[in-house]
């Protein structure tokens, strides 16, 4: 059962509880595969985001993370979610990643240092 309805009840909920946020939840429903965007309030500024983003973003995450899902899907993680990648995966996994980067890459000249050190 996909649990996006729970997704996005549960995060505007805890989103307003933190101010006066705008939520944007889109994606691949059919997959359970959802981008949700926080926003400032309408006709506010993105600097008075920029101070809570931290704290919405881990919000958030923690949601994903309890309903068993993934904060990053076929896109895969990027340079802004490597710390939520060690925070929310599994030890086991992140090792596997590891070996697999370093088996195809052995002498790290992709993407050096992004994920995992060189």
């Amino acid at each position: 059962m996909c649990a996006c309805p729970s997704l996005i009840e549960d995060a505007d909920t805890a989103i307003a509880a933190l101010g006066p946020f705008r939520s944007n939840c889109f994606g691949h429903l059919g997959d359970g595969n959802l981008h949700f965007n926080v926003f400032p309030p309408k006709g506010g500024q993105l600097a008075d985001f920029k101070a809570a983003r931290a704290e919405v973003t881990r919000v958030v995450h923690d949601i994903v993370d309890g309903l068993g899902g993934s904060i990053s899907a076929e896109h895969g993680i990027g340079r802004a979610k490597v710390e939520d990648l060690a925070r929310y995966s599994d030890p086991a996994k992140l090792s596997a990643m590891a070996a697999i980067k370093h088996a195809l890459d052995p002498k790290g000249i992709m993407n050096p240092g992004v994920i995992f050190p060189a």
